[in-house]
């Protein structure tokens, strides 16, 4: 499975999750586009995830119409050891993920 890590998530989340192909927006060069313009591209690019932080996204863009799901970590801030609190959710939930939906996991939600 390919991921993309926004740029407002830890790089370092990328070696917490080595059971999956990861890339940052920045490795990728993306770092001038827009959400839309980058979850197209990150669709065109064969990813299959956009794992972000940004909670706001679901309310800036039509998820249904990206080739791609979006998985928030609802985290209080983007501290790496927040971030490796939700890595056993993300697991569990990624064999079950599909394409065009949104995904809010939070230390709260099991």
């Amino acid at each position: 499975m390919k991921i993309l890590l926004d740029e407002c998530v830890p790089y370092r989340l990328k070696y917490h999750l080595d059971k999956f192909k990861c890339k940052s927006v920045k490795e990728m060069g993306w770092s001038s586009l827009l959400n839309g313009d980058l979850m197209k591209a990150a669709g065109d690019e064969g990813f299959e995830i956009f794992l972000t932080i940004d909670k706001n996204l679901q309310h800036q863009q039509n998820i249904k119409k990206y080739p791609l799901a979006i998985v928030v970590f609802d985290i209080p801030r983007s501290k790496i050891e927040f971030l490796k609190e939700l890595i056993p959710q993300f697991i569990t939930l990624s064999s079950e993920i599909k394409k065009g939906k949104l995904y809010i996991l939070s230390k709260n939600k099991k």
